[in-house]
């Protein structure tokens, strides 16, 4: 096979978008990954805090049923439910990875790389 050969104007500057864009393109599927780690977490904590109100749920129906009913004056002591204020969500925990391992890793090579660049200009 026959090799041809280009002349290509400015190779470090190429090579350094090149680099940028691998780097970008590294950052976006690391987010990526963790935004679908995230997600599923969550989607396992809603199913455990689901089922968790279900036992809670049952839990009560069994207790009313065993406790004895209240007398009439202290039914009219009783006051409406009200209502909770919104609490603020839980800080999301810090999902350590290899997965992340290896994108942090391609992260830092592809910046060498580009400090390599920047030192042979």
């Amino acid at each position: 096979m026959d090799h041809i050969h280009t002349r290509i104007d400015e190779p470090l500057d190429l090579r350094k978008k090149i680099l940028e864009s691998a780097l970008y393109a590294t950052e976006v599927l690391k987010s990526s990954n963790d935004f679908v780690k995230f997600n599923n977490d969550g989607n396992s904590s809603m199913n455990q805090l689901k089922d968790s109100l279900k036992q809670l749920r049952g839990e009560l129906d069994r207790l009313q049923n065993i406790l004895p009913s209240l007398p009439d004056e202290f039914r009219r002591i009783q006051s409406k439910p009200r209502r909770i204020e919104n609490r603020p969500a839980p800080l999301r925990k810090e999902i350590s990875t290899n997965d992340r391992n290896n994108f942090d890793r391609e992260l830092q090579e592809i910046r060498t790389k580009m400090a390599k660049l920047m030192i042979n200009k």
